[in-house]
C-alpha cells in the first residue's frame, strides 16, 4: 500500500495502481536481471573461449651444449662447426659434428665431458660423430672418425659404461677402456695400412679393442 505524501492516509485510487503495477514491475525486474545474467554469462563464455583458442607459448628450443674443449694447443689448428671454419684457442669448447684439423706445426689436446681425451698430432683431422655422456647413465656413446694423421686417446667413462667406437677409412675400433694410438698414413687407406697400437693404462692394465671392417665384420 502507497501512502500519500501530504495526508498519511491511504489512497485507493493508490492503492489500485500498485496492486495492477507490482506483478509487472517484479516481471520485469526478473526479465532485467534475466538479460543481465545472459549478457555476464555471454561475455564469461566469450572470454574463456577466446582464453582456450589462444595459442600456446612453445618451449625455447634447448641450446647447443659443447661435450668437450680444448686442454692443450701448440701451434695451429682449426674446428668446422656448422659449415663454418674458424681457429682454435684454449678452453674453446667442442660439439658434437665437429672436425677438428691441425695445421703442420699443430698439436691438439681435446677433454671431453667423461674425461676422455684425444691428443692429435701434426696434419691429423678428426670427426666428433657422436657424443652422449651421463654419469651414471645406462646410454652413453660415442664416435670419433680418424680421417688422417697419428692421434693418441686415452678412454673413460663412455668407454666403461657404455659403447665407444673409433672409425678410420678401413676399420671401426671398440674400445673397451683402453689407451692407444691411431695412426692413418696420408692418403687415407690409399696411402698403406691404418697402424693401431695399444699401451698400458695408468695402472698398469692394457685394455681391448674390438676390430671390425667398414662392414661390420669382425676382423
Amino acid at each position: 500500500i502507497r501512502y500519500n505524501v501530504f495526508s498519511g492516509v491511504p489512497n485507493r485510487h493508490d492503492c489500485t495502481l500498485q496492486n495492477i503495477d507490482r506483478p509487472r514491475m517484479a516481471w520485469t525486474k526478473f526479465a532485467l536481471a534475466i538479460v543481465i545474467m545472459g549478457s555476464f554469462a555471454t561475455w564469461s563464455t566469450g572470454a574463456a573461449r577466446a582464453q582456450t583458442s589462444a595459442p600456446a607459448q612453445q618451449p625455447a628450443p634447448a641450446a647447443d651444449n659443447p661435450v668437450g674443449s680444448v686442454a692443450t694447443l701448440q701451434g695451429s689448428a682449426s674446428v668446422t662447426h656448422s659449415n663454418a671454419t674458424h681457429p682454435l684457442a684454449l678452453s674453446d669448447p667442442i660439439y658434437k659434428g665437429d672436425t677438428l684439423q691441425t695445421g703442420t706445426d699443430g698439436t691438439l689436446g681435446i677433454t671431453f665431458d667423461d674425461e676422455t681425451t684425444f691428443t692429435l698430432k701434426p696434419n691429423a683431422r678428426i670427426d666428433v660423430d657422436e657424443f652422449v655422456y651421463q654419469d651414471g647413465g645406462s646410454n652413453n656413446a660415442a664416435t670419433f672418425n680418424v680421417l688422417s694423421g697419428t692421434v693418441a686417446f686415452v678412454a673413460a667413462e663412455v668407454a666403461h659404461t657404455g659403447n665407444m667406437k673409433i672409425d678410420t677409412p678401413t676399420s671401426s675400433l671398440g674400445i673397451r677402456g683402453t689407451t692407444g694410438i691411431v695412426e692413418i698414413p696420408a692418403g687415407g687407406a690409399a696411402g698403406g695400412a691404418v697402424s693401431v697400437k695399444l699401451y698400458p693404462d695408468a695402472d698398469g692394465r692394457v685394455g681391448r679393442i674390438d676390430v671390425f671392417g667398414r662392414d661390420g665384420v669382425s676382423l
